[in-house]
């Protein structure tokens, strides 16, 4: 059995939660919040009550060196951000990734640790996605793909092949990438777009077909 805490305890962290729950031999022990109090009841699945366990400082105890943790915040800069933070609070966590039962994944695809692949979601062969990505529901990647580490995309995203996503870049709900393209770093595209040229990296993309709108710093506020 695979004893798993999710840190953060919002939307994105409930969509996870239900996931796991899902999986056979994965336990959902609780979540990790620094801001909420410990002992909090944050969310009721099948008649089980998943609670705040802990905090970021309280993960160096001895029983929590036998679990696994997976980031649940959508910000894919807030997850590098955490990510640095427990760097620094010089922990050592045991990274997992969660893959739908409801998900596709054919041939040699490569998940990084702390990744979630969500219900629906299609990834085709040789594709590899990096550490701490979101990949949404319902979205098809097709062959070849790559998406850097901390970058994700909403639901019913459509990549097709040979398509490389930079890190802390995220793709939009709906969003179409015609193949071969590529997506620099810290790159974000609005929902619905149309991707048909390779996407500059620190810059706002949208439209049908898509263009970019302006430049961004890192850490912009898309969610």
């Amino acid at each position: 059995m695979k004893n798993i805490a999710i840190i953060g305890s919002g939307e994105h962290a409930k969509k996870i939660a239900f996931e796991i729950c899902k999986i056979k031999n994965y336990n959902l022990a609780g979540f990790i919040d620094e801001k909420i109090k410990i002992g909090s009841l944050i969310q009721k699945i099948n008649n089980k009550k998943i609670k705040v366990i802990d905090n970021l400082k309280g993960l160096n105890k001895n029983k929590y060196k036998k679990m696994n943790f997976i980031i649940g915040i959508g910000s894919n800069y807030k997850r590098f951000k955490i990510v640095e933070e427990i760097k620094k609070l010089k922990l050592k966590l045991k990274w997992s990734k969660v893959i739908s039962k409801n998900a596709i994944i054919n041939g040699d695809v490569t998940i990084g640790d702390g990744s979630v692949i969500f219900s629906g979601a299609i990834i085709a062969n040789e594709s590899k996605i990096g550490e701490h990505c979101f990949i949404g529901p319902n979205t098809n990647l097709e062959h070849n793909n790559t998406f850097g580490s901390f970058s994700s995309c909403g639901a019913g995203v459509n990549c097709g092949g040979r398509v490389d996503v930079g890190k802390y870049s995220f793709l939009g709900i709906g969003t179409s990438v015609k193949h071969q393209v590529n997506i620099g770093e810290n790159c974000i595209v609005g929902g619905q777009s149309l991707i048909l040229k390779n996407c500059h990296k620190n810059s706002l993309y949208f439209g049908v077909p898509a263009k970019k709108q302006k430049s961004l710093k890192m850490g912009y506020k898309y969610l």
